[in-house]
């Protein structure tokens, strides 16, 4: 082999190795950030429920979040500042709920979660996000024959209930009979590991991407890569980080709050206790560390 070539393999090696470089540094689609903001272009949105929901006609959609203005008319400042502001809200109150996706049809209402991590907990998860939408109906002066079917959509990269299935919908059936309990409640698992032949044809180019972002196999999936890549921009990167820290920083402050409050009511119940058992109120003091004032409240 010359020289010549010698140099120009080392040259397409290094340019390989660069791109890969690059691609493995990409923030993926299931990054939650990623995966929200992504989600709040309705062509999206409603491409993956069409996907999704079986045997259901999607229709128009809505995106139910801070703001329902276009991503494309919005500048990247404005639009990350939406997000940041919801994400720090949920991080201020830990009981708190920040749905990732939800899309609202004429008549229904779909909750899309991304999952990376199993925690064993999506029955109760589920449940939760269910009774958080019927509320969120019921609020605007509905009833309950108006409350919307609603869908539960998590998108797990692991099978979660280890069946090797593709998909699992779960409803509610009556159990001596089998019977339909058509209360319009859905949960819809993803197992986006499942062995490849056994996934539908219509799912089959999403799962890849999933899998493996350099996938682009169809449509909807090159909108869903160029606005991953939009997001993956050094600018954008460093709010991202910016936003974990902060979020992270939040998180902490409830949990030392959450700590320091459980911490006086045990103080107070112990003072309680000392003063039905008629101690001095400056044992109570020493062994309390309340203030006279405080224990006289109690």
């Amino acid at each position: 082999m010359s020289k010549k070539k010698r140099i120009e393999k080392k040259r397409i090696k290094k340019k390989q190795n660069e791109s890969a470089q690059s691609k493995e540094e990409l923030i993926p689609f299931t990054n939650d950030f990623i995966f929200a903001l992504v989600m709040r272009d309705p062509y999206i949105c409603k491409g993956i429920a069409e996907l999704i929901i079986p045997d259901e006609e999607i229709g128009e959609v809505k995106i139910a979040m801070e703001d329902n203005s276009s991503p494309d008319k919005k500048d990247e400042k404005d639009e990350l500042e939406i997000a940041l502001q919801a994400c720090l809200d949920f991080g201020k109150d830990m009981r708190g709920v920040r749905f990732d996706a939800y899309v609202k049809t004429a008549d229904k209402w779909i909750d899309i979660e991304m999952q990376t991590t199993n925690k064993h907990d999506l029955e109760k998860r589920s449940r939760y996000y269910q009774a958080l939408m019927d509320t969120d109906c019921l609020e605007k002066g509905g009833r309950f024959k108006d409350l919307k079917n609603t869908y539960v959509v998590f998108i797990c990269t692991f099978d979660y209930l280890g069946l090797g299935e593709p998909m699992y919908v779960v409803e509610s059936y009556i159990r001596k009979n089998d019977l339909h309990f058509n209360d319009g409640t859905s949960k819809i698992l993803l197992n986006t590991k499942c062995s490849p032949d056994k996934v539908p044809e219509k799912l089959r180019s999403f799962y890849e991407y999933i899998n493996d972002p350099t996938k682009v196999g169809n449509k909807l999936i090159e909108g869903i890569d160029e606005r991953v890549k939009k997001y993956n921009t050094k600018e954008w990167r460093e709010r991202l980080v910016t936003l974990e820290y902060m979020i992270a920083e939040a998180k902490e402050e409830g949990i030392a709050e959450g700590e320091a409050s459980g911490r006086a009511a045990e103080k107070i119940e112990m003072a309680r206790a000392m003063k039905n058992d008629k101690e001095p109120i400056d044992k109570i003091i020493k062994y309390t560390g309340l203030s006279k004032e405080e224990i006289e409240k109690i």
